[in-house]
């Protein structure tokens, strides 16, 4: 983190400090802003991409970048007045808003689609791939942002392989089994070759829906959040038994599971430099697993 990471994210939020714009509120304003590839009609038709005001992704990308550096920051124990610094940026920031239908704003205004079912999903990224927006941290966001998928998907959305792997992802994150396998399957069944290489139309290639399926299935077994290590959180009803294993998480851990007829059997957990974790197991709770670097700790259950 000193020698690499921190430099990167303490740039970054020095990018910030010029590009965002204090208006006469007293709120710090990404500007120009867009919300990729998504336009508005208000914007006229004359790009197909809309320019305007701390889009929600903006705004979100700006939160969670900042928030990296005041943790490496505090941390390392270094600069501690950029940290303060950055710290009341974040609480100048557009807040997270919510339409009048109880949907996301994907723009800082209520502003008309041009697109009902446009593939990106930007405004959600707060749930995926951030935690911003969960069950325990902004549930008004999380429950608006599942509003807005359900929208964009009702509307043809998810069209595209990467935009289906996506979808999963989010799926992964709300919980929804049915949802997840639905759209993971559809990646691979229409969105994929032989050789499960990921296709956007006209059948090009792209690695987003290779990488976004191995995450969503990741995200359907093993998730982190809050924190907390999530098992079968997302499990569907196809796959009744089955295993995991080597799955690196937040904090260093290494972690194993294997399942039968939709229940845990075992858990595995090597403890990484964080020295703790914290895991949510299903029929019994939260269970704290603590040791040194390099200890392994199981979790069994009688068949």
């Amino acid at each position: 983190m000193r020698d690499r990471g921190y430099k990167f994210f303490k740039q970054v939020a020095l990018f910030y400090e010029d590009y965002l714009i204090e208006d006469e509120n007293g709120i710090l304003q990404v500007i120009p802003s867009q919300s990729p590839e998504n336009a508005f009609k208000e914007a006229g038709g004359l790009l197909p991409v809309s320019i305007g005001v701390s889009s929600a992704m903006d705004v979100q990308l700006a939160f969670d970048a900042l928030g990296y550096a005041i943790q490496s920051a505090e941390i390392l124990d270094i600069d501690h007045d950029l940290a303060f610094k950055w710290k009341t940026m974040r609480t100048k920031l557009p807040g997270f808003r919510i339409g009048t239908d109880g949907r996301l704003l994907e723009w800082d205004r209520e502003l008309t689609e041009s697109e009902l079912g446009h593939r990106h999903l930007s405004h959600l990224y707060g749930v995926f791939p951030s935690e911003l927006f969960t069950p325990e941290t902004r549930v008004e966001q999380y429950d608006a942002a599942r509003k807005s998928l359900e929208f964009r998907l009702a509307h043809g959305g998810g069209h595209t392989g990467w935009s289906r792997a996506w979808t999963a992802c989010l799926m992964s994150r709300f919980n929804d089994a049915d949802g997840f396998y639905e759209h993971f399957i559809a990646l691979i069944k229409d969105f994929a070759t032989v050789s499960l290489l990921d296709l956007h139309p006209p059948r090009i290639f792209q690695i987003d829906g290779n990488l976004g399926a191995v995450m969503a299935l990741t995200e359907a077994v093993i998730s982190c959040v809050d924190n907390k290590v999530y098992l079968l959180r997302s499990l569907p009803a196809e796959w009744p038994s089955g295993s995991l294993s080597g799955i690196k998480i937040p904090g260093g851990h290494t972690v194993s599971v294997k399942w039968k007829e939709g229940r845990l059997l075992e858990l595995q957990v090597t403890i990484g430099y964080a020295g703790s974790v914290t895991a949510y197991i299903p029929q019994y709770g939260e269970k704290r697993f603590t040791g040194v670097p390099g200890d392994t700790l199981a979790f069994c259950v009688n068949d």
